[in-house]
């Protein structure tokens, strides 16, 4: 908790930037797609309606030096995916 309060490794943004880089995503693809360096199939990237991910922690009552496990919650793009370890 103490790096995420600290302003030299985060700082609180005035707006949420994720539509425009939702944008600036959606525009490179189609760039990439027409100079074909990815493949038509490579559009299933983009996230329709992106939002923000969340960071939270999950206390860890057992241990008491241990502050929490860390979370991020994601949305990812329709498709198969796979745990890697």
């Amino acid at each position: 908790m103490k790096q995420l309060s600290d302003q030299r490794f985060y700082e609180k943004l005035g707006s949420n930037l994720i539509n425009d880089d939702q944008q600036q995503l959606k525009s490179t693809i189609a760039a990439m797609i027409n100079n074909n360096e990815l493949p038509p199939s490579a559009t299933n990237l983009v996230v329709t309606t992106p939002r923000t991910s969340s960071f939270y922690l999950l206390p860890k009552i057992h241990k008491p030096s241990k502050l929490g496990t860390d979370c991020f919650s994601l949305q990812l793009p329709r498709g198969k995916y796979r745990r890697i370890s």
